[in-house]
């Protein structure tokens, strides 16, 4: 009886590690398809927020585009305008080193023109020194 017993222990126990076997492997299982089922539902989150995402950059790109577009015209137009004001301008500082001393003179000459009673003409004394007639 005792064979018999032991026989029925060791039974058992080969049947609880075959119970304790397989339910480890149906966890591992069980975790697998947790994983699989997650994996399966973050993907098709992320699929969804891709889509959503590439959307709203579609509708927002011609606005940006407009904007981008508008912002080149802008400095475009602002060189070219600057670019005319420095012509301008540099020719105005060249045209007056040019012209700088006949400029002073006549300057001199608006105040300081005479008019010869004998032949009606006008004349400008660049000589300080000479006596006026």
């Amino acid at each position: 009886m005792q064979e018999q017993t032991a026989t029925e222990i060791t039974k058992l126990n080969a049947t609880a590690e075959a119970a304790q076997a397989r339910i480890a492997q149906y966890e591992a299982i069980a975790q697998k398809q947790q994983t699989i089922t997650i994996s399966r539902m973050v993907d098709a989150i992320v699929k969804d927020l891709r889509t959503q995402v590439f959307h709203r950059i579609r509708d927002a790109l011609p606005t940006q585009e407009v904007k981008f577009y508008r912002e080149a015209r802008w400095r475009a137009y602002t060189r070219l305008v600057m670019g005319g004001v420095i012509l301008v301008v540099l020719g105005a500082a060249l045209t007056m080193a040019a012209t700088w001393p006949q400029f002073r003179r006549g300057g001199y000459c608006t105040s300081h023109t005479y008019i010869d009673p004998n032949t009606n003409r006008t004349w400008c004394d660049l000589n300080v020194g000479t006596p006026r007639s």
